[in-house]
């Protein structure tokens, strides 16, 4: 179930952002809690939400995330959302204000990696 899931998801998707993070000491589940935010904040946009995978056993990062876009426009088209919506978004999200979601994830983390890549057929 949960593979098809997956495969619904990815379906239409042509590029992917893939972050993966290490948490500072004892931060995972508020980590966890910011990722949800952001997901929060990208509905309220009216854009595709991150799959959040969390790590159980083994590896050395804590928290990853999938994101989905149509092609890299898509991906690059939240630099034309007006700055008011951004604000009145993260605000409902949970953060201070838009420019918080960034400076919070960094107070959470002490590594991450972001990887921009397109879809292999």
């Amino acid at each position: 179930m949960i593979l098809n899931l997956f495969r619904i998801y990815l379906n239409p998707i042509i590029v992917f952002m893939w972050r993966c993070f290490r948490r500072s000491l004892e931060k995972q589940a508020e980590l966890r809690n910011q990722q949800e935010m952001e997901n929060v904040y990208l509905t309220e946009l009216n854009r595709v939400q991150n799959l959040i995978f969390v790590k159980s056993t083994g590896a050395s990062w804590d928290i990853f995330t999938l994101g989905g876009y149509r092609d890299t426009k898509h991906f690059a088209e939240s630099a034309d959302i007006p700055y008011g919506k951004e604000e009145k978004a993260a605000i409902s999200a949970g953060f201070k204000d838009v420019s918080d979601i960034s400076l919070y994830l960094r107070s959470l983390i002490y590594r991450h990696n972001d990887t921009l890549a397109k879809k292999v057929k």
